[in-house]
């Protein structure tokens, strides 16, 4: 259970080494190993750890080190009135820690301002303490040379050390919690305090002495047990005492249970009326006497305005079985309600079910085209719904640039944009793409940018993150794999979602496959997903798509695309302006690590994109900008069998001599040839790559069949011609060719038909040999087009003689 209350950082753990010289300042070093936690319970090492949980981003607790000597009753009484939830704890050099621990895991920016907040209010309330370290601290999960994959941040040891004393040569237990009261409680003790933390009254009795007053603490707990009903028993509550009232007598805290009952029915206010007092007299701290506040923690039942704004806040969604918070605009279960609203009601989610002033809709959906900020739920189909759309959800206001240091930072990623896409054209583009997500956030944009660069660190992500910071949740970067996934959960709450490092892997079919699934997540309004446990859904989604990628292999795609507008970055980073041109950029992003203040650069580029007109020529629901580029990622991700194609139809070597082909006669080649089983599909799209006129099923006059045939080269010089008409006259089939010219023509006769002679005799053939020889020729002479001149060197240069 320790290692469950305590989990933060996965990567490695702190570890206690030693006194430096004056005898006191501890000396540590960090272990990137795997946390073996009962190396520190059973007392082999003191170990510490972050609070930040890299594997899920983010923090279930937070701790701050308060370096001064300070009494046990005086810290703790003023830990539990300043916030009844802090846990202190005494470190083994006789100062203190104290810890506050969330129900679930918070974000990390969430976090840091949770424990910046506390810290800032110690310092004001005592300013003769020493509050020194704070966790998570700012640079938490910020990677650095020494955490590439992101920092730890500061640290704490763990508390409950075991430690040698010296004097008596005896293990000693220390780093305690205490209670309110101050005094110290054991490990097992404090597991009991840590799951009753969300009821102050139970909480602050654990550990109560025999002259703490536990006979009235205990008739007190019994009418809160009854009103309340907790899923704990007096008799628990009693054994966590320092030592229980009267383990030998259980009939004790049975007369209790029944007098407290009696008293309620006497009196139902008497514990509303008293819980102040009650919490006073079990903690030792005095609280104030002004019922008519709202006290927002604790069981206090009076809270009516905490009620009513529980009721204006929660909304249950029935398809999903989940309660959507207004307050937060996130979506919590049950089990999360209650121990967040548990100050409120004793079952907060079974009370909304049957209050008459409960908001219920079918489920969530994201709907920025109607977000209204004083009523989220809109009526579609005679059913309700939570808009679940927030502006700037937990991002950052639009500022206009009116200081020098806003029109500098503007300036800064607009230079970012003109290095990477210098042509102006081009960088339109991608200003009209950003521009459209802020001014028409329920617009899904159905083409994709795809920035492509050879080197790293150019500040592809760097563009993305300044451009969408002021979104906050509304923007997200996310992997290949997760775009693939059936969840698809992006797709659901997301206004733009950039895929970074994209790299498909596998033959072209895999990759094919992949792509397949990727097209529709950029072009189609309805997606099938598949939420975890559930069966499939259909969703509206407005998700607008970007990628990344260093790879011009990293997709399947082709000249036709219409969704794909390549960019290619021909920057390295020295050329972009190396560290120089960087730094001051990540400083503005990161204002609250350096400087201490919200940073300003995702506002005043929000303003900017809100403001900026969109150029006439942006279509967002048109279709992408071709660029050269397409070309050259079409080429790098062709088929295999496209290249060899290309290189046989170059040469004009079998079974490409021709200019008029039948798919079926090519597939049967390559199996017969190249022992290549080609598919039809897969032969047609490479035919479409390769810009293969397709003629379609065309009527072979001599045979009556319809072959399926295609022009390869010459194409204008079939334009006056009728599909019948080629296939007839222009088109030799295969088997034929194979009979006529690779036996001995001399010993050739019709008579000796070939198997499949589809119905065309000597003439036939003849009249298809000598349409090649004469016209076809003469066609490519005239227009110079793939014609290769074979007679001999002075008849060419006599021909240009005359010419000139």
């Amino acid at each position: 259970m320790f290692q469950e209350i305590f989990n933060g950082y996965r990567d490695g753990y702190g570890k206690f080494t030693g006194y430096k010289t004056d005898g006191t300042s501890k000396e540590c070093t960090w272990v990137k190993e795997d946390l073996d936690i009962s190396q520190h319970l059973s007392g082999q090492e003191i170990l510490g750890g972050s609070p930040w949980d890299n594997s899920k981003g983010g923090c279930r607790y937070i701790g701050i080190d308060i370096d001064s000597k300070i009494p046990p009753k005086e810290f703790c009484q003023s830990m539990f009135k300043l916030d009844p939830f802090i846990f202190p704890f005494m470190s083994h050099s006789g100062r203190w820690h104290i810890y506050k621990f969330f129900d679930e895991i918070k974000p990390i920016d969430e976090s840091i301002k949770i424990v910046s907040e506390l810290a800032t209010k110690l310092k004001a309330k005592f300013p003769e303490w020493t509050v020194d370290k704070i966790c998570p601290s700012p640079g938490t999960s910020k990677p650095n040379d020494k955490f590439p994959n992101g920092s730890p941040g500061n640290w704490l040891f763990f508390p409950y050390q075991i430690i040698l004393d010296k004097s008596s040569n005896k293990k000693l237990l220390v780093a305690n919690c205490y209670s309110p009261k101050g005094n110290p409680l054991s490990l097992e003790q404090f597991y009991f305090k840590y799951q009753w933390r969300n009821h102050p009254l139970i909480s602050a009795s654990v550990g109560m002495e025999q002259n703490d007053g536990r006979h009235k603490a205990l008739f007190n707990l019994a009418m809160y047990l009854e009103v309340h009903k907790p899923q704990v028993t007096l008799k628990e509550i009693d054994s966590h005492f320092s030592e229980p009232i009267n383990p030998i007598e259980p009939r004790e805290l049975t007369r209790v249970t029944e007098n407290a009952k009696q008293e309620l029915i006497d009196n139902p206010k008497k514990l509303e009326n008293n819980y102040w007092n009650y919490l006073t007299e079990i903690s030792g701290v005095e609280f104030p006497k002004d019922y008519s506040k709202p006290i927002t923690f604790g069981a206090f039942t009076g809270d009516t305005e905490g009620r009513e704004k529980f009721f204006n806040d929660i909304i249950f969604m029935k398809i999903d079985d989940m309660y959507y918070d207004r307050s937060t605009g996130r979506e919590y279960t049950g089990s999360s309600l209650n121990k967040t609203y548990g100050h409120l009601f004793t079952n907060p989610s079974r009370e909304h079910s049957k209050s008459e002033n409960k908001q219920e809709v079918e489920e969530g959906i994201y709907r920025p085209q109607d977000y209204n900020k004083e009523n989220p739920i809109i009526i579609h189909n005679g059913l309700k719904y939570i808009n679940q759309y927030i502006p700037y959800k937990n991002g950052y206001q639009p500022i206009e640039p009116t200081t020098q240091q806003h029109k500098d930072e503007l300036e800064w990623w607009l230079s970012i944009l003109r290095l990477h896409y210098p042509n102006e054209e081009h960088l339109n583009y991608i200003l009209d793409w950003y521009s459209t997500i802020y001014q028409r956030p329920g617009l899904k944009i159905r083409h994709t940018p795809i920035k492509l660069s050879e080197a790293k660190q150019i500040g592809k992500n760097m563009e993305f993150d300044i451009a969408t910071g002021a979104l906050g949740d509304n923007a997200d970067v996310i992997s290949p794999t997760q775009a693939l996934e059936k969840q698809k959960k992006f797709l659901y709450d997301k206004q733009i979602v950039l895929i970074d490092e994209i790299k498909i892997k596998g033959d072209y079919s895999e990759k094919q496959n992949v792509m397949n699934i990727i097209k529709p997540i950029i072009t189609n309004d309805i997606q099938d997903c598949r939420p975890l446990f559930k069966e499939w859904k259909k969703i509206i989604t407005v998700t607008s798509i970007q990628m990344n990628t260093n790879h011009k292999d990293a997709i399947n795609t082709d000249e036709t695309e219409e969704r794909f507008s390549i960019f290619k970055i021909n920057h390295n980073r020295k050329s972009m302006g190396g560290s120089e041109f960087f730094k001051p950029i990540d400083c503005a992003m990161k204002s609250r690590e350096y400087f201490n203040k919200e940073p300003s650069i995702f506002g005043v580029v929000a303003h900017y994109l809100l403001n900026r007109q969109i150029t006439e020529k942006f279509e967002a629901r048109g279709t992408c900008l071709k660029t050269p580029w397409l070309a050259e990622m079409s080429e790098a991700t062709a088929h295999p069998l496209e290249t060899q194609i290309k290189q046989l139809v170059s040469e004009r070597k079998e079974p490409f001599h021709h200019d008029v082909i039948s798919i079926s006669d090519i597939a049967q080649y390559f199996r017969e040839h190249f022992s290549e089983k080609v598919r039809m599909n897969i032969l047609a799209q490479v035919f479409q790559n390769l810009k293969f006129e397709a003629l379609g099923e065309c009527k072979h006059k001599q045979s009556g069949r319809h072959p399926t045939l295609y022009i390869i080269r010459n194409h204008e010089l079939y334009g006056p011609k009728n599909k019948s008409e080629i296939a007839s006259k222009c088109w030799l089939p295969l088997s034929i060719w194979d009979h006529t010219h690779k036996g001995d023509p001399s010993k050739y006769s019709f008579s000796q038909n070939p198997k499949d002679n589809w119905g065309m005799n000597d003439y036939d053939i003849l009249a298809v040999e000598a349409w090649y020889r004469d016209e076809v020729t003469a066609f490519e002479r005239e227009r110079g087009t793939n014609y290769i001149d074979d007679r001999p060197l002075f008849e060419i240069r006599r021909e240009k003689e005359k010419v000139e």
